[in-house]
C-alpha cells in the first residue's frame, strides 16, 4: 500500500500519517508494528513538491491527505517562505483534522497564511466552513487564479477540487495531486 509522508524534505527520518482500517491487511499491518521494528518500504514516487515559483500557494487536504500537505507546509515554514499560503483542511467531523494544532502552528509562522477548515458535520460553535473544501475554496478562487495548487486525499475530493479549479480557469500546470483512497 501507497502512504503519504508528512515529514519535511530532506529529514533524516520518514514521517507517515494513516488511519486504521479494521479488518485491511495493510492498516492491520502496520498497526501490528512495535517502536524499533524493521521495515522495508521504497519511496518517495508522487510529484507532490513545491515548484521554485514566486505564485502563491494553495494545499488542500481531505482526511488523511493531510500527510503530503504537511510534509509541504512544514518546508514552507523551516523556508520563511514569503510567498501567501492558504491551507484549506476538510474532514467529516474536527477528531477527523489529524494535526490541526500542528497546522495552525506552522501556518503562523509564515508571514501571508491563512488556514481554514471545513466539516461536512459541524459540532456546535465551530467557526470554520460547514461543508466540503469545495465550499471553503469557492470564494477564495477569485483571488488566486494564479496560485500553485497542491491537493491530497481520497479521489472523490481530489476529482471534485480539480474539476472546480478547472472551471474557474486554472491552469493544469499549476495543479498538483496525490489522490489516494
Amino acid at each position: 500500500r501507497c502512504y503519504s509522508m508528512s515529514n519535511r524534505p530532506g529529514t533524516a527520518t520518514a514521517e507517515f500519517i494513516m488511519k486504521r482500517y479494521d479488518g485491511k491487511a495493510g492498516s492491520e499491518t502496520v498497526s501490528a508494528l512495535s517502536p524499533g521494528d524493521d521495515v522495508v518500504i521504497e519511496m518517495p514516487f508522487g510529484e507532490m513538491w513545491l515548484q521554485d515559483t514566486d505564485a502563491p500557494v494553495v494545499l488542500v487536504a481531505g482526511g488523511t491527505g493531510i500527510a503530503p500537505i504537511l510534509s509541504l507546509l512544514h518546508q514552507l515554514a523551516a523556508d520563511r517562505d514569503p510567498r501567501p499560503v492558504r491551507v484549506v483542511y476538510g474532514a467529516n467531523v474536527f477528531d477527523e483534522l489529524v494535526c490541526w494544532d500542528d497546522l495552525a502552528s506552522l501556518a503562523g509562522e509564515l508571514p501571508n497564511s491563512a488556514l481554514l477548515g471545513a466539516l461536512a458535520r459541524p459540532h456546535p460553535g465551530w467557526e470554520g466552513v460547514e461543508g466540503l473544501v469545495t465550499h471553503a475554496l469557492e470564494p477564495m478562487l477569485g483571488d488566486l487564479g494564479n496560485a500553485d495548487f497542491y491537493i491530497a486525499g481520497p479521489p472523490v475530493m481530489t476529482n471534485a477540487v480539480r474539476a472546480q479549479l478547472s472551471e474557474a480557469g486554472v491552469q493544469l500546470d499549476r495543479i498538483r495531486y496525490d489522490s489516494f483512497g
